[in-house]
Parts: C-alpha cells; structure tokens; sequence
C-alpha cells in the first residue's frame, strides 16, 4: 500500500508540472536590488543580452562597475548565468516540497522577496521546478526566465548572511 502511495504520489506530481510547465507565464522583467531606502533594478533582457553577445546594458554595467569586476569576472559571470546543473525536476520537486526544503525556501525567500515585500519562497520554489523540468535545464538565468514575477533581493539581508 505505501508503493502505492509513493507512486500516486509521485505521478501527481509529474502531471501536475507538465501541466504547468505548458500553461502561459508572466516572466519577471527586472529585478530589483534593494538596500535601506535605495532601490535599484537589472533587466532579465540585459542579462540575456550579457548572455547572449557579451555586451553589458546600461542597467548591468552600473552594477558591474559599482561591484569592481574586471574582464574575466564578467566574463565568468556570463558563463556561470548559463551554465546547467545537472537535476532531475521530480526529485527537486519532492525536495523543495519536504520539510527541508521549505525551510531553506524559507530562508532564501526571506533575502528574494517579491515586489511587495513578501517572502519569495513560492515563486522562487516555482521558478526551480520549471527550470529544472525545462529543455534549456536548471541554470541562474532559466531561473530567473522562469520566475513569476519581479522580484527583490534584499542586499542588507543578504549581506548579512555571507558574513
């Protein structure tokens, strides 16, 4: 009875992100870097764009030269935004959706928050299994791509964690 269990459970699960997989998603168009009471924002285009010819948008280049990267960490920036991991969408599925990884959706949702200040956890949980489930694969930018809205990074917050 349990195999049973398991195997209903996990064909529900296959279905219902093929279903969702094929239905017409609102993409986030920007994401927005926030710390204290200053908010600035990056295009999902410009990531492409860096992705795509190596060429960085106005919006992208202000990041780059705030941060101080050189030629050859941008460089491995565009590299790593397109770069797949190797996952199997189930198996995240069922790991995002366990006791850990609600937790760690939780945290991290804390950090990515959506445009009103709610914990992103439901979109970003969102946005890793049609990533995954993707032909393109899980990488940063079909994470992103994938992402139901826009969204926010609180940098203080995630400054604190890196610490």
């Amino acid at each position: 009875m349990r195999q049973v269990g398991r195997w209903a459970m996990a064909s529900g699960m296959s279905l219902g992100m093929a279903l969702l997989v094929g239905l017409p998603v609102q993409a986030a168009e920007e994401i927005f870097f926030r710390y204290g009471l200053v908010e600035r924002s990056v295009r999902t285009s410009s990531l492409e764009t860096l992705i795509e010819t190596g060429q960085l948008t106005d919006d992208l280049a202000s990041y780059v030269n705030l941060v101080g990267l050189n030629e050859a960490e941008i460089e491995q920036l565009r590299q790593n935004l397109d770069r797949p991991l190797e996952v199997d969408g189930v198996l995240l599925s069922r790991f995002l959706y366990s006791n850990l990884g609600e937790e760690l959706l939780e945290q991290v949702g804390a950090i990515l928050q959506t445009r009103v200040g709610d914990n992103g956890k439901l979109a970003l949980r969102a946005a890793l299994i049609q990533a995954a489930t993707s032909p393109e694969g899980l990488s940063a930018i079909n994470v992103v791509r994938s992402l139901p809205t826009d969204m926010q990074i609180n940098v203080r917050d995630a400054l604190a964690v890196a610490d």
